[in-house]
């Protein structure tokens, strides 16, 4: 059977769902609105499975052959042992009961990640350390430093025209009264005048002249890849998710460089994802220069200028998947 985690709110999930449906396909998709309930677990020389409830209805952690984590996270109701509380064998209780249920929700997350596409884990990404292990694969990257005061910026901007733009995935906040968003912004001369002479440490990479933005969508060693024609645009050419929504860039198909694309496939296990979205320049100098890699990236942008169709595809992979582990588990058997 198949499961999958997701927001109830994603629509590149709900395509891959229709194509199951299509395929007619049994699946289970749970979210962070579902609260699930372990009821048995089991750990022997023989068999090692989780009982587990959601909705009303128990499935067996073996049963899952293929799962695909797309985003959210799965949960179980802990406020029960996180009320406040007066009395100190209370309190201690309670964090008893609170750490053997995690405990036993972790092992869950154990069984169902072991050979998933995607896992909650690679949320958490350091973009520092993805840097480095790509320029230590031979890739090129940007000339990055983290700064805090404006004397250092001033230097580093004597050497390169700089960007900054935060470590993490970043905020966008749309609401009635103000938009807030933390995209990647060019360093200038003037706002490097209007900072303060010590600030929040911060990000800040060589600029790189681009010829044309490249998106990947990578998925156990294959990729999609879509030119993103950013720079033919001022509202774009800083950051391309500045979007142009009356004149978008042009997103025609692009095949990689066989070397940059098995450096890529490098990265990619050393970092321990077998599926994400990377990002590339392609600089006027000819030279492909990686950025980051968000592991529960959109793909949507990439499948359908492209006609990649790669809410299908995953759909056939998780379907492959469920095939092949059940003819396994038969063989074991």
């Amino acid at each position: 059977m198949i499961l999958i985690i997701s927001s109830q709110d994603d629509l590149s999930t709900h395509e891959v769902v229709d194509w199951l449906l299509y395929y007619k396909q049994p699946f289970l998709r749970i979210s962070q609105d579902d609260n699930i309930e372990i009821q048995r677990i089991t750990i022997s020389n023989e068999r090692h499975v989780v009982h587990f409830k959601v909705r009303g209805v128990t499935y067996c952690s073996q049963n899952f052959t293929s799962i695909w984590y797309r985003r959210g996270w799965i949960t179980t109701d802990l406020s029960e042992y996180t009320k406040k509380s007066q009395s100190p064998l209370k309190v201690s209780l309670n964090n008893q009961f609170f750490g053997e249920k995690t405990t036993s929700f972790n092992y869950l997350y154990f069984l169902l990640f072991k050979d998933s596409i995607n896992k909650p884990s690679d949320c958490n990404l350091n973009k520092l350390i993805t840097l480095q292990l790509a320029s230590e694969i031979g890739l090129r990257i940007p000339h990055s430093e983290i700064l805090s005061t404006k004397k250092e910026v001033q230097i580093l901007n004597r050497k390169y025209n700089l960007i900054n733009k935060p470590v993490t995935q970043g905020v966008f906040i749309n609401s009635a009264k103000e938009m807030v968003n933390t995209l990647t912004t060019e360093v200038t001369a003037k706002n490097i005048k209007g900072i303060p002479d010590t600030f929040f440490p911060t990000l800040f990479q060589e600029k790189i002249n681009k010829e044309i933005e490249l998106r990947a969508f990578f998925i156990e060693e294959q990729f999609f890849t879509s030119a993103i024609f950013s720079q033919q645009d001022p509202k774009t050419s800083t950051d391309f998710r500045n979007y142009n929504e009356k004149h978008p860039n042009r997103t025609p198909p692009f095949i990689l460089p066989s070397k940059i694309q098995q450096q890529l496939v490098k990265l990619m296990n050393k970092l321990g994802l077998n599926s994400g979205s990377i990002d590339i320049i392609l600089s006027k100098k000819g030279e492909y220069v990686f950025l980051e890699v968000n592991p529960i990236g959109q793909f949507k942008q990439v499948s359908y200028p492209c006609n990649y169709y790669i809410e299908h595809f995953i759909a056939k992979k998780l379907i492959a998947k469920n095939e092949n582990n059940k003819i396994q588990k038969k063989i074991i058997a």
